[in-house]
């Protein structure tokens, strides 16, 4: 991923031996132990101290029941934490789309993460939180370009670039793609996964988190009144303007051949 961000995300972290292979959330299926589980509020660098960062340990992992592998979905998983988190100027919830919010291909979105900048190379110290623009591919052509890879599903949603070059990488899994509208951010998307850092043609494949909605505010009621409606006017105005203030090439492509203290979050 690209360009610094400015802003502050959150992080998991397992305690392991020194020298053992970090490996993502969900690989973990069998032998998840909370109490191994450290989430960092508030994280910035990964190297050296963030004067706002804030630590708590886990208490709970829910695995969505759906689940089998990343590329059939369901990636995503709950994790409730020990203690409550206080939000402050670095540290705040984003708002779950409704579930029948449906956002138009070409809206302008941001993800996030800590993950490589190119293939197989690492993201140098200090290790700053990055931020890449992607704008949203609409589902038939997501399904064309991944035809002969995998399987698209009505519970992903892609974003990216045809030509490639800007996207997720290794790493990047489980990070948030976020799209404004209203001076509020939606959380669209869960990096899940992709053809490795942006290949051409092969789009970002994300979970779609509003089809998971259900789901969550059946386990977690408390989130519900951050579950918010979005008219298809507003978002198409949003849309506009972005596209208006923006200097990347957001047309969809043309392709012809084929809680309080809860968090969320999917590793793949």
């Amino acid at each position: 991923m690209g360009e610094n961000m400015e802003q502050t995300g959150a992080r998991a972290e397992k305690q392991e031996p020194q020298g053992s292979e970090a490996r993502p959330l969900l690989r973990h299926r069998i032998t998840l132990t909370p109490s191994n589980y450290t989430v960092y509020a508030g994280a910035y660098n990964l190297s050296g101290a963030n004067s706002h960062e804030v630590k708590v340990k886990v208490k709970n992992f829910i695995i969505n029941p759906n689940y089998t592998t990343f590329t059939k979905g369901s990636d995503i998983c709950l994790m409730e934490l020990q203690t409550e988190l206080n939000f402050t100027q670095y540290i705040s919830p984003v708002c779950l789309p409704a579930s029948g919010v449906a956002f138009p291909t070409g809206l302008p979105c941001w993800v996030t993460g800590w993950g490589n900048i190119a293939r197989n190379v690492s993201l140098p110290p200090p290790k700053t939180l990055q931020e890449v623009l992607v704008p949203l591919i609409g589902a038939q052509v997501c399904k064309s370009y991944y035809s002969r890879v995998a399987n698209i599903t009505d519970n992903m949603i892609c974003a990216g670039y045809v030509s490639g070059g800007k996207g997720i990488c290794q790493g990047d899994s489980g990070g948030p793609l976020v799209c404004a509208q209203a001076d509020r951010w939606y959380l669209v998307g869960i990096v899940s996964f992709g053809i490795p850092c942006e290949q051409k043609y092969y789009p970002s494949v994300y979970g779609r988190s509003n089809a998971f909605v259900d789901w969550i505010t059946t386990l977690v009621p408390e989130v519900s009144p951050n579950v918010l409606n979005i008219h298809p006017r507003n978002l198409h105005k949003t849309t506009k303007t972005l596209r208006a203030k923006s200097n990347f090439d957001l047309t969809p492509p043309n392709f012809a051949v084929t809680a309080p203290n809860l968090d969320f979050s999917a590793k793949t």
